[in-house]
């Protein structure tokens, strides 16, 4: 029992040739012997005959079989239908699904000079050589509907143009598009959202963009937008053959960028982890163009050797590169650039200190004395001590104690994973949860990894009152 997959048959631009490209499913329990599937002008098979394409391998069952059939050279709004065994070669389940439609609306010329410009149908089109070609081109333009509901996954909708429609545009070009040749593409839109005049491409609702079907992550994004005087057209110089459409995008928040070393979110000059992964993290609600991704150090590409390539499926709202910036100076800078699909770009930079050894380079108790109580009858209470210290290098584990000046350890607090500026609070109180009382006390900072272990003691006093 043979089908197509779809139910309609895209034309697309492959070879130097409009060709369309299909795929047959078995769905019995037999396989197919070999069948042809015959192409036919107009909305039903007859006598109108374009041509064939024989399949000579038996499908098994669940099995597909891709295939595709070159159409003449030709322009005009054309209706076909293709037809699977169409003579009943042999015996099917049914016949009644063998079939599937597509349209052909093409409209060709030839392209060299500026001058030269090529309508589609509708007029709402018009390709326009961006400068004076190497050579003369055929091109043949056409269009088909869109199949996606709107552009992107945040708020987006496409733009009708002239005729009423919102087609998806693509070319074919004999011979293709030399390096340095580009085309305008002029898109003239029925109507523009209100807001949109004297050339403006976007205000606070929004921004019109021209969108580009990217054939590698197989979803829509955006390819640019230019608008110049109070015409309504919007333009795109680009060498690519589509397919492009026009949108509106309300998305014009660039993506975030995050990046974390050690399990550690990286700040403003931070310490990063000797030797550790930085794991940056794009995220976008409309999703992030993998190919836009680039990391500098210190105003320099960084290695293709010293990073990941970023994932070119999946999904593209939450994305993840892993880099190893190996360090140069006492302050690095790591610069990392993004841009949505919705075409908006985040350009952040983060200077930070390249990790060490593990050492402490300074323990500091806040205040010091302390005093639990208000100062005053209007003072706010003081409910807490801070303990600030600097790790050099990162710490798989660390251990903050307070002793008496006898050795007794009346409090202690263990943390793991850390590195660079860190703050541990302490409300006064021993093990037991009861106030300690006045004295001098000692607070010791044991850091270590794997065998490594370092430490630091510092003096602290509580003077209740003070």
């Amino acid at each position: 029992d043979l089908t197509f997959t779809g139910n309609a048959i895209p034309v697309v631009w492959r070879d130097d040739s409009l060709r369309v490209a299909f795929e047959a499913l078995n769905k019995g329990n037999a396989p197919a012997p070999r069948f042809d599937v015959t192409f036919f002008w107009g909305d039903e098979p007859g006598s109108d005959t374009i041509g064939s394409v024989e399949c000579t391998t038996p499908i098994e069952p669940g099995k597909t079989w891709k295939g595709s059939f070159t159409l003449p050279d030709t322009q005009g709004a054309l209706p076909f239908v293709a037809a699977i065994n169409d003579r009943h070669q042999f015996e099917e389940i049914s016949f009644a699904n063998n079939r599937a439609s597509g349209a052909l609306r093409v409209v060709a010329g030839r392209l060299q000079n500026p001058g030269d410009t090529l309508w589609s149908r509708d007029s709402g089109l018009a390709l326009v050589p961006a400068k004076e070609l190497s050579e003369n081109h055929a091109v043949f333009l056409f269009d088909e509907p869109i199949a996606e509901a709107r552009p992107l996954q945040t708020t987006s909708r496409w733009l009708a143009l002239r005729g009423g429609r919102a087609p998806r545009m693509s070319i074919g070009l004999r011979p293709a598009l030399g390096g340095g040749d580009s085309l305008q593409w002029i898109f003239m839109p029925e109507s523009l959202p209100s807001g949109f005049s004297n050339g403006a491409t976007q205000d606070a609702s929004g921004k019109l963009g021209i969108m580009q079907m990217d054939p590698l992550l197989t979803t829509w994004r955006y390819a640019g937008a230019y608008r110049q005087g109070s015409t309504p057209a919007v333009t795109l110089n680009s060498p690519g053959c589509g397919p492009f459409a026009l949108g509106f995008l309300e998305d014009t928040r660039p993506p975030s960028i995050e990046v974390s070393v050690y399990g550690k979110e990286l700040q403003f000059l931070d310490y990063a982890a000797k030797a550790q992964p930085f794991n940056i993290l794009f995220a976008d609600p409309s999703g992030v163009y993998p190919a836009s991704m680039a990391v500098t150090l210190n105003r320099k590409p960084l290695a293709a050797d010293h990073q990941s390539t970023p994932p070119a499926g999946g999904d593209l709202r939450n994305m993840t590169v892993t880099t190893y910036p190996p360090p140069e100076n006492a302050i690095d800078s790591l610069f990392v650039v993004a841009t949505d699909l919705a075409g908006n770009t985040s350009e952040s930079a983060f200077a930070y200190m390249p990790g060490e050894e593990l050492g402490i380079n300074f323990l500091s108790c806040h205040p010091n004395p302390f005093s639990l109580r208000a100062k005053g009858v209007n003072g706010p209470p003081q409910q807490e001590v801070r303990f600030a210290f600097l790790l050099v290098g990162q710490a798989d584990e660390v251990t903050l104690s307070v002793y008496t000046v006898t050795g007794k350890k009346i409090w202690s607090q263990r943390q793991q994973d850390l590195i660079g500026y860190q703050e541990i609070a302490w409300n006064g109180r021993d093990k037991d949860n009861y106030r300690i009382a006045n004295g001098t006390y000692y607070a010791k900072l044991t850091a270590k990894n794997g065998k490594k272990s370092v430490k630091k003691i510092i003096r602290i006093a509580k003077l209740e009152g003070y």
